[in-house]
This record gives structure tokens, sequence and C-alpha cells, in this order.
């Protein structure tokens, strides 16, 4: 398995320091770690793999194992990043006119 996969590489590359942020992390995550934990003080990772969730803390990258429970996470976050699942991709999860715009 590659180091990361191109949609991981891209999440990657829209990390901004210092933004309070979650990482989803699945088995799909690939030698991210190393990337993150550059960004562990303001990035906590929330994994459904114990194996990945314990990988992140192994970096001191704040980790949490949960499937997707996000009824435990108390904080705010600046930013939320998902990689999609490639047979997910296809499925819009809602219609929308255009993007997102937080109030």
């Amino acid at each position: 398995m590659p180091l990361t996969d191109a949609s991981t590489a891209y999440l990657l590359t829209q990390l901004r320091a210092g933004a309070r942020s979650l990482w989803f992390a699945d088995e799909n995550s690939g030698d991210v770690w190393p990337t993150l934990a550059r960004h562990a003080p303001h990035l906590d990772v929330l994994s459904n793999r114990f194996d990945v969730a314990q990988a992140a803390l192994k970096h001191q990258i704040p980790a949490q194992f949960s499937d997707w429970q996000l009824a435990q996470q108390s904080d705010r976050f600046d930013a939320v990043y998902l990689r999609i699942c490639k047979e997910k991709s296809g499925q819009p999860a809602f219609d929308s006119p255009g993007p997102y715009t937080p109030e």
C-alpha cells in the first residue's frame, strides 16, 4: 500500500497551521502520522479502527477510538478532514444548490 492515496494526499495539503482540527482516520489512512504530528497540538484524530487510533497515539497525536460517535466530542473545530470512501463517493449525502456556507 502506498504511503497515502491521492485523496489523502490532497487532504494533507489542506491542513491549516494553528486551526483546531479533527481528522477522521480509517484503514485507508496510510502513513499520515509524521505529517499529522506536526499539527498535533491543534489536531485530534477520531478512528473506527483500534490499530489506527493506536498509531496516532504512538506519534503523540490525540486520538479516540470510536465508531464515529461525535457525541463524545465536546470540542469545537475550525476544520474537519474526512476522506470519502470510494464506494460512498458516488452517492450524494444531500441535495444542495451550492456550497455550504456557515452562518
